[in-house]
């Protein structure tokens, strides 16, 4: 659900030799840290290494603040008597501790569903469709 605090925009990179899909190549998600992704693009060193090694990054980005902020409040606690109790995710922070659901720490949570996404469309896996 895109409803749960990413931006509009993440960042990927993806190596020559693995655009045209004559190589295998690895997968890197990298998380930001709490604040929003800002920071999150791959920078000019690790690109380098990434081409090298055949490794495409993919950095997701829930937007913190500093930016436009984010929409998770919405979704946040949603059911609960914390209802709409997001600080940490409206801040740029990932779900660690189940503000947006109690499956935070599983693989079905909402932010962790989103980015599986993510990584099958860049794997060219068939998942990723629309926004999330």
């Amino acid at each position: 659900d895109f409803n749960v605090g990413f931006s509009l925009w993440g960042h990927v990179y993806v190596p020559r030799a693995c655009r045209s899909g004559s190589v295998a190549c690895g997968l890197q998600v990298s998380f930001h840290g709490c604040g929003g992704g800002e920071g999150s693009a791959p920078g000019q060193q690790t690109m380098a290494i990434a081409e090298a090694n055949n490794i495409v990054l993919l950095a997701p980005n829930v937007d913190g603040l500093g930016a436009a902020g984010n929409n998770a409040t919405a979704s946040c606690n949603r059911g609960t008597p914390m209802a709409g109790n997001c600080k940490e995710i409206s801040r740029g922070c990932w779900d660690g501790y189940g503000q947006l659901s109690r499956d935070y720490v599983l693989q079905s949570a909402p932010h962790m569903q989103s980015v599986w996404r993510m990584v099958q469309r860049v794997a060219g896996l068939g998942g990723g469709g629309g926004r999330g």
